[in-house]
């Protein structure tokens, strides 16, 4: 339902390759090379930047994540959903058989969901 709505409303840019369907980081790779070539054709100069952000998932504040969500207009169930989905999270750590208190979670979206990479990307995503 989230991903249906956001392919809707146009609310992913188009340049957006990762965690959509249809899409992969080959293709971006395929278009960043055509635009190289067509740059150098030209004679212009090519520079390309890249970010790898340390932990990213690990990072994604609640408060912040559902803030933008409602901000896309993204409300009712849905909303309800990705917001109980977040809430009441706990992490608990064994070293050695020996489990720690558990501890409430405020950032990140968990890892292995289907919601996750959708999640991040609303997170930081700019409107297209």
């Amino acid at each position: 339902a989230l991903s249906l709505k956001l392919s809707r409303n146009n609310l992913l840019s188009d340049t957006q390759y990762g965690f959509r369907s249809a899409r992969s980081t080959a293709d971006v790779l395929t278009v960043i090379s055509h635009r190289i070539s067509e740059s150098l054709d030209k004679g212009f100069l090519s520079r390309a930047i890249a970010r790898d952000i340390s932990k990213a998932f690990d990072k994604v504040w609640h408060k912040g994540l559902l803030h933008k969500i409602s901000s896309y207009g993204i409300t009712g169930n849905v909303f309800s959903i990705i917001k109980s989905f977040l809430s009441d999270r706990l992490i608990r750590v064994v070293v050695d058989g020996q489990k720690s208190e558990a501890c409430n979670i405020n950032a990140g979206v968990p890892q292995g969901s289907i919601l996750g990479p959708t999640l991040f990307l609303l997170r930081f995503m700019e409107r297209a």
